[in-house]
């Protein structure tokens, strides 16, 4: 099976509207970054301008996050915006943003802020190889220093995206020229990112089930092993410091036909003539994997799409002594014709 980094060479992302599937909270008050500090995986300093206090690290406007639970479970992961010291906003999947926000009530105790949902902005993404005459009056929202965090910092085949927030009304307007919003562009960017190896969002991230960890979100530069105590933060570091996950999150390919697909030209297609796609999700003993030769529990398969007739894509969680990449050796345990390949995200480290 063609690597998915070969998928590069073929295609570029489309400017887009996320406008269906993401929804944001508003985080204000002076409190705003330390109350946020305690509740994030990430280290929420690194949000602004300029460096880091006592550190040459630059500040960014963008970061990518996670909320775990008291025992260490993901409630969910998310992107912090910062627009100024006293106000962040907190980029979710929309079927979690109200379990998110009952969590930070819960745990602002005495800190000076006002957590609300914020129904004027959505989030917005493109290329970043993208000229800001092709993104129109929203060019300055998406500023050069908003790059998708989980791959900005890696060398990957894949486009990396821009993406920031910016008022609803004027991101669907004509004049902003995005080419995609609403189910497309969600499935425009569903498919990318299941390519790329980026879960995300409470059907690949189990809430309350999932570890930070096996989720990859060290991999996603989500998770800082030395900003102090946050909630959730001692499994998670025991974790780490025992050097030894076994399982993660993957892509993966799904075919009856086991033939090998052209991954890169799939997605430049895609992109091309998109459509809405419907996610399956899988729950329990429905989506068990098991390895085609011997039969042996292999993981679960968490959600997918159908791309094509003969071809869908999905994430799966894994053990990874069970995973020979690039060949179709597993199997639904609940239909056994069908193939499953797993694929290997070129921007993992490689220990």
């Amino acid at each position: 099976m063609k690597r998915i980094g070969a998928a590069r060479r073929f295609f570029s992302m489309p400017s887009m509207v996320l406008d269906s599937d993401r929804t944001l909270l508003e985080v204000r008050g002076k409190d705003a970054g330390a109350m946020l500090q305690g509740l994030a995986t990430n280290d929420v300093r690194l949000l602004g301008e300029g460096l880091v206090p006592d550190s040459d690290t630059q500040r960014r406007a963008t970061i990518y996050t996670g909320f775990l639970s008291s025992k260490g479970r993901v409630i969910a992961d998310g992107f912090l915006y910062h627009e100024n010291d006293e106000c962040i906003r907190v980029d979710l999947h929309a079927d979690v943003r109200d379990i998110v926000k009952r969590h930070l009530t819960l745990h602002k105790f005495h800190s000076v802020v006002e957590i609300v949902h914020d129904d004027e902005h959505c989030v917005v993404v493109c290329d970043s190889s993208l000229p800001a005459d092709q993104i129109g009056s929203l060019a300055g929202s998406l500023d050069t220093d908003c790059s998708d965090p989980r791959l900005s910092m890696v060398e990957t085949p894949f486009p990396v995206l821009k993406r920031s927030f910016a008022f609803k009304q004027e991101a669907l307007a004509p004049s902003a020229k995005f080419a995609h919003s609403g189910d497309i562009a969600a499935s425009i960017y569903m498919v990318y990112r299941m390519l790329a190896g980026l879960p995300e969002g409470p059907s690949e991230m189990q809430p309350q089930v999932a570890l930070p960890l096996e989720s990859n979100l060290d991999f996603m530069s989500g998770v800082s092993f030395g900003k102090g105590c946050y909630i959730g933060q001692e499994l998670t570091a025991r974790t780490h410091h025992r050097g030894v996950t076994r399982k993660r999150l993957l892509p993966v390919v799904l075919t009856r036909s086991g033939a090998a697909v052209d991954l890169g030209g799939l997605l430049a297609r895609f992109v091309a003539e998109p459509r809405a796609l419907t996610v399956t999700k899988y729950e329990g003993s429905f989506g068990a994997l098991a390895v085609k030769e011997g039969g042996a529990s292999a993981g679960f398969l968490r959600a997918s799409v159908q791309v094509t007739d003969d071809v869908a894509l999905g994430i799966a969680q894994l053990k990874l002594e069970h995973v020979a990449w690039d060949e179709p050796t597993l199997a639904l345990t609940a239909d056994s014709a069908l193939y499953v390949t797993p694929l290997p995200p070129q921007w993992w480290p490689e220990d």
